[in-house]
């Protein structure tokens, strides 16, 4: 049973250095000049799809023999590693490294796939799919690597293909959106200037015919007082007749 001060993650790192330790004493013990051929057995991917199938055995029986089963970090573990196939992500290193070094460090893709060390920057040249520290890791791992570059650069052209259609078709739907929010802004302009020429028209109309009325009533003012002038002078033309 652990101390209630262990630190998990330190045990587990402490765990994980005496499992690896005692593993090479064993192959040592065996045969003398069989290590490097071990540890090659830790990289090398099986034949179906290059998968690390003995380095994924190992970490999940180094986590299993973890002395402190009570362990909440060993507990997660087990938990996330269980239900999970040998072969399928989220794999046992992945699952490992988050664990021991936090969750911003569990991708995958960020991780050299020789030594598991994170922050990987550099990548195969070839297929761009996997990530290594440096170049020690690259040569390292080509023996098994070299079976499968080819096949995952054309994975890595298949995924290129789609993202640059997928980013094609994005782009030819913006451009649809914007011209549709185009043609709605020309045919609210197109209504506008519809009704502003309809009120220019009303409002002309209105001024001809009032111009007119007023004209209209002009003449009329102007012939009324004509009939009135001419009234007067008939009656003194009867009147000097008389």
């Amino acid at each position: 049973m652990k101390d209630a001060n262990t630190n998990d993650i330190l045990a587990m790192k402490s765990h994980y250095m005496a499992c690896l330790v005692r593993q090479c004493t064993n192959v040592l013990k065996k045969k003398q000049d069989n290590l490097d051929s071990w540890i090659k057995s830790l990289l090398r991917g099986r034949e179906s799809d290059g998968f690390p199938e003995v380095q994924e055995q190992f970490l999940r029986q180094c986590i299993k023999d973890f002395p402190y089963i009570e362990s909440e970090l060993v507990q997660q573990m087990v938990r996330n590693i269980a239900p999970v196939k040998i072969g399928h992500d989220p794999t046992a290193l992945s699952i490992f490294t988050a664990g021991i070094n936090g969750q911003q460090f569990a991708r995958d893709e960020e991780a050299c796939d020789t030594c598991g060390e994170t922050k990987a920057e550099k990548k195969c040249s070839a297929c761009k799919m996997v990530s290594y520290c440096n170049q020690s890791c690259q040569k390292l791992h080509w023996f098994t690597h070299k079976k499968f570059c080819k096949k995952l650069a054309e994975q890595h052209k298949q995924i290129e293909e789609a993202i640059a259609k997928q980013k094609a078709a994005d782009e030819a739907k913006k451009k649809m959106e914007e011209l549709k929010l185009a043609g709605s802004k020309e045919d609210h302009k197109t209504e506008e200037e519809g009704s502003a020429s309809k009120e220019e028209a009303v409002t002309n109309g209105t001024r001809k015919t009032t111009k007119r009325r007023r004209k209209d009533d002009k003449d009329a003012v102007e012939n009324n007082l004509e009939s009135s002038a001419t009234q007067p002078q008939a009656g003194v033309q009867v009147k000097k007749r008389l």
